[in-house]
């Protein structure tokens, strides 16, 4: 992964973001690397847990969640929907 962000001159927390958004719709072959470890099924709940001003450190802190994990499921629909309005 160190090698992609010297590559595209970006840090491991910029690609673990776009990671996480092209993991959560399929556009790139599964890849451990942006796959979540922690399974969720309802990934909202933890986001209004968390509330609007959530962070991937908070989302740590609170459920064990991984940078990739945090950035996965900060992409789903449902999050999305609750953090723009």
């Amino acid at each position: 992964m160190n090698q992609i962000c010297s590559l595209h001159g970006i840090n491991l927390r910029r690609l673990r973001y776009y990671g996480g958004y092209f993991a959560k719709y399929g556009l790139i072959p599964h890849n451990k690397n942006f796959i979540p470890d922690i399974i969720v099924n309802d990934p909202i709940q933890y986001f209004k847990e968390l509330g609007k001003r959530a962070t991937e450190e908070i989302a740590r802190e609170k459920y064990g969640w991984s940078s990739k994990d945090y950035w996965y499921y900060y992409f789903d629909q449902s999050v999305q929907k609750y953090l723009k309005f």
